[in-house]
């Protein structure tokens, strides 16, 4: 019988509930981030504005035109940022909000990483 890989390790891993957090404490996607604290005041006002404009469905559109048209619970900033106008708002679904999160966290990060240049490397033939 083919022996697990924790047991060729020095420690055993956590069960998957030692990993999660003491009972009774919310964990959201909001740990570590600044955001929260740059909303205005009245949000929640706004965003109950938005998802009642909205008609509570998803405004996302995807790629061959379709409208996801899913129900929305949360509010997204269409053009990532500060700026907290209607015209910047719109309803979401869970699932459309986290795609595009995703993708704007992965292009910031993009934007952060060192670039490196290679030299461009020549033919020896054409070498002198």
């Amino acid at each position: 019988m083919a022996s697990h890989h924790w047991r060729q390790c020095r420690t055993r891993p956590a069960r998957v509930r030692d990993l999660l957090p003491a009972e009774g404490v919310a964990v959201t996607a909001w740990q570590g981030s600044t955001r929260r604290s740059r909303l205005p005041k009245d949000w929640p006002r706004i965003r109950a504005r938005v998802l009642r404009r909205d008609k509570g469905v998803c405004q996302a559109v995807f790629s061959d035109g379709r409208q996801c048209a899913q129900p929305a619970n949360q509010v997204d900033h269409i053009v990532p940022g500060d700026d907290h106008s209607m015209t910047n708002l719109r309803a979401l679904c869970t699932w459309c909000h986290a795609r595009k999160s995703a993708q704007e966290g992965g292009t910031a990060a993009a934007l952060t990483r060192v670039r490196t240049e290679r030299p461009k490397p020549t033919h020896p033939a054409l070498d002198d």
